[in-house]
């Protein structure tokens, strides 16, 4: 072997050499990854929603359901308890605090509405931008869920999104 050239498993096999070669080939490696990664998320078209749950699914077969009249969509609530209904559990509204004392299970909501114009429409679109459920029993959390809308406005989306978040926190025994 000509003098100028070098064995590299030699080279890297040396104590302080080898160190220093390993640990900047993990950074090269993490580096190189960190730039795929941004390529390949960074050229989604879609970006998928995301659902947040804490804490296990309520088993009952009645939930109250406390009225928040701060939400500003009418459609909201009736798509909640269609969710509930489909799942074998029966829900009644109630003004918060009025709910009557055999209600083992609550079901409380917030929602916050997003008002986009649609092209060629004077009447906005209303979509719901954040969701937050939490199921009490007994007077003590259970299961929170929260979701945080995607870019993607599409309301048959969000009314599945309702459907897979009250799956994930009540369920009918």
């Amino acid at each position: 072997m000509p003098a100028h050239r070098v064995n590299l498993r030699q080279f890297i096999r040396t104590p302080q050499i080898g160190r220093r070669f390993r640990s900047g080939l993990k950074t090269s490696m993490l580096a190189t990854a960190a730039v795929a990664l941004t390529a390949v998320t960074g050229c989604t078209a879609v970006q998928i929603p995301l659902i947040y749950i804490n804490g296990p699914r309520a088993v009952t077969h009645y939930v109250c359901i406390d009225l928040n009249t701060k939400v500003a969509d009418d459609r909201f609530l009736p798509s909640l308890r269609q969710a509930l209904q489909n799942r074998g559990v029966v829900s009644e509204v109630y003004s918060p605090g009025s709910a009557p004392g055999v209600c083992e299970t609550r079901l409380l909501y917030n929602v916050v509405v997003e008002y986009a114009n649609k092209s060629g429409t004077n009447n906005p679109a209303i979509y719901w931008s954040i969701i937050n459920l939490d199921t009490m029993q007994y007077g003590r959390i259970v299961a929170t869920a929260h979701y945080h809308e995607a870019p993607v406005k599409n309301r048959m989306l969000q009314t599945g999104i309702l459907s897979q978040m009250v799956d994930r926190v009540v369920s009918a025994p």
